[in-house]
């Protein structure tokens, strides 16, 4: 077993406790996990399973540590692709500043601001989790659904 260790710089402010939360994280979620502060999923990494665990480093430095286990050694670009990947998961390199300004003029909005500081926006590693999950979790609840994507 191979294990590698990234980290991402982030553009502040960054919560990933907040940012996970977006997840919908269910305790069904097998998939999905967020245990201790730290996010935890296999990728298939050119259909290959790679484990995937993050945990956010000291809040005020703003980086994510990824350690990453693997049956192969990753290459450099694997690496990199896979940084790329965290990013667009989690939004990272999202610019929040035009949001809270435009927030900052709206009384309820500003609240949810302040209560959910550093949350970012998420997206799907890739299009077919993406379609899948609409797929799985359509018309019927994010339980049933989750049950049946694990």
């Amino acid at each position: 077993m191979y294990e590698t260790t990234l980290t991402i710089s982030l553009r502040p402010p960054f919560s990933l406790v907040m940012t996970v939360w977006v997840l919908g994280m269910r305790t069904k979620n097998n998939i999905d996990r967020f245990k201790d502060h730290t996010y935890s999923r296999i990728l298939s990494l050119n259909n290959a399973p790679v484990e995937l665990t993050i945990k956010q480093i000291d809040a005020s430095r703003q980086q994510l540590e990824i350690k990453l286990r693997s049956h192969n050694k990753l290459s450099d670009e694997q690496q990199n692709n896979i940084k790329r990947l965290v990013s667009i998961m989690f939004g990272t390199r999202v610019n929040m500043k035009p949001f809270y300004a435009l927030a900052a003029n709206d009384p309820a909005l500003s609240q949810l601001v302040e209560q959910f500081y550093g949350m970012r926006p998420t997206r799907y590693p890739t299009i077919f989790e993406a379609l899948i999950n609409a797929i799985a979790c359509q018309q019927v609840s994010l339980d049933a659904g989750i049950a049946t994507l694990n």
